[in-house]
């Protein structure tokens, strides 16, 4: 629901709160994300966890074999998933996980910080 005010241009309000597109800005970047990994034959599972008011609408998953350059895995997984498996690793490899989250403001994409990064070696 979107109101005006004198202060604020616009806003919503959101569990009997009025937030601003600021404080919206500054919940989402104040999300944390706990990933964690289970590694099964033929396939590592990221699941990952959050504590946030408000709603994300996907999250983002990159990988690296390194640990330091990262790529994108995944740019757009459904809000309410909190898991993803990759299983076209090779076996031996060690990869190395993190996860985002993300939601549209204006137009805009604002994102919570990456999660911090989990490792884990593929096995087949």
């Amino acid at each position: 629901m979107y109101f005006e005010h004198k202060n604020h241009a616009y806003g919503h309000i959101f569990q009997n709160r009025i937030i601003t597109n600021k404080s919206i800005n500054i919940e989402i970047f104040d999300s944390k994300i706990k990933l964690k990994l289970n590694k099964k034959s033929g396939k590592i599972t990221l699941k990952w966890t959050t504590k946030s008011e408000t709603a994300l609408q996907g999250y983002q998953v990159q990988y690296s074999t390194d640990g330091t350059n990262f790529k994108y895995l995944k740019k757009n997984i459904k809000p309410e998933a909190s898991s993803y498996s990759y299983k076209k690793g090779e076996k031996g490899t060690t990869y190395y996980f993190k996860v985002r989250g993300f939601s549209v403001i204006d137009g805009k994409k604002v994102y919570t910080p990456w999660s911090g990064v989990a490792s884990e070696k593929f096995t087949k």
